[in-house]
């Protein structure tokens, strides 16, 4: 983030059968009110922002397929411990839903120490051709996994970001990265 601040991306996925459930038709533009607001220790607001997130009606395909509807709003924030409110309103039938976690803002600020941001589980990520975007990460284009589980025959992507690596002298860095997936069901 900027000047010593943190971004957050507090992604979500809204699940293309309850949007079925609104009554619209195919093709037609559906309009949700979303919120997410920062509390600190003792529920003193420190940051809020809401907009309107406007997608088209899910087809019948995507709703069987248990589909969900990526989404994303970026925050910069001072590093440290908040309370996070995320909340999603349907204009069209009023409906409401508010999630709420804790969440740690690491400081990336120092340039002295190898940091690795948070993995983001993702859909898809593809080289990209648009410099910015709302899901447009350094050249990138990552859809967020907003449920954090993949079928069997689905590629699980990640994506996450090391600051301050060193190059030598021959300008080359070295390091390795390794993760494992596994079963949530077959240990």
């Amino acid at each position: 983030g900027e000047a010593g601040n943190t971004r957050l991306g507090v992604y979500y996925g809204l699940p293309a059968d309850d949007i079925a459930r609104t009554g619209s038709e195919d093709g037609e533009l559906i309009v949700f009110d979303r919120a997410v607001a920062l509390h600190d220790s003792v529920w003193n607001e420190v940051h809020r922002v809401t907009d309107k997130m406007v997608f088209r009606y899910p087809t019948e395909k995507q709703v069987a397929d248990g589909a969900f509807i990526p989404g994303v709003m970026p925050v910069d924030l001072a590093p440290g411990d908040y309370w996070m409110s995320l909340q999603i309103r349907d204009r069209l039938s009023g409906k409401s839903q508010v999630y709420k976690q804790p969440i740690t803002l690491g400081n990336y600020a120092s340039r002295d120490t190898l940091q690795v941001s948070d993995v983001e589980l993702a859909f898809h990520v593809s080289e990209s051709d648009d410099a910015e975007g709302e899901f447009v990460k350094r050249g990138l284009k990552v859809i967020p996994m907003s449920s954090k589980s993949f079928q069997r025959d689905q590629n699980a992507f990640v994506y996450f970001e090391i600051y301050n690596l060193q190059r030598d002298e021959f300008g080359q860095t070295h390091y390795k990265v390794e993760y494992t997936v596994r079963s949530f069901t077959e240990r």
